[in-house]
């Protein structure tokens, strides 16, 4: 079960002068459900439903209901060191104008263990586009490679934690 909100801050500088957000995301709600263990080559994998309520602040909100799925997948290429993960996701969202649109997205993610506190990882995103218009400069950023309805986001980097989550048992 997922319950989530979050607070923007966002400042834009146009020709036109500098716009500026800030306040209350949208409610998130969403489950995710376990359909596949790993078995040599077929992946553990899980499908999310999810979904915003258009409860954030004003300017900030999409003031509309914008459903979500998302498939995710992963193989454990070596126990404990190297895995893979996947994503396909499609999603409801607002373009920069008002206009309703659907966000298709796919992801990979190399991710390798060093030490108990140490991983490095990979990753390769896009973003589509499809009924709606995107600006440059759409929260896309390190890498991000912007066409007409599309972004290409390359990134990797070594990610510290101290506290280990599994992704056993989705």
């Amino acid at each position: 079960m997922r319950l989530g909100q979050n607070a923007l801050s966002q400042q834009a500088s146009r020709a036109q002068g500098t716009t500026t957000l800030q306040g209350a995301q949208d409610l998130e709600l969403g489950v995710k459900l376990a359909l596949t263990t790993q078995h040599t080559l077929v992946p553990e994998s899980a499908v999310m439903l999810r979904l915003t309520v258009p409860m954030g602040s004003r300017g900030v909100s999409a003031d509309a209901v914008l459903p979500g799925i998302n498939y995710d997948l992963s193989w454990h290429m070596l126990p404990e060191r190297l895995s893979i993960e996947g994503v396909l996701s499609v999603t409801r969202a607002r373009d920069q104008a008002g206009r309703l649109f659907v966000r298709l997205a796919q992801g990979l993610t190399g991710v390798y263990t060093l030490t108990a506190h140490l991983e490095a990882f990979a990753d390769w995103y896009a973003f589509y586009a499809a009924g709606g218009s995107w600006e440059r400069g759409d929260g896309r950023w390190d890498g991000s490679l912007p066409a007409p309805n599309a972004y290409l986001l390359l990134r990797g980097c070594l990610f510290v934690h101290y506290e280990r989550l599994s992704t056993k048992g989705l």
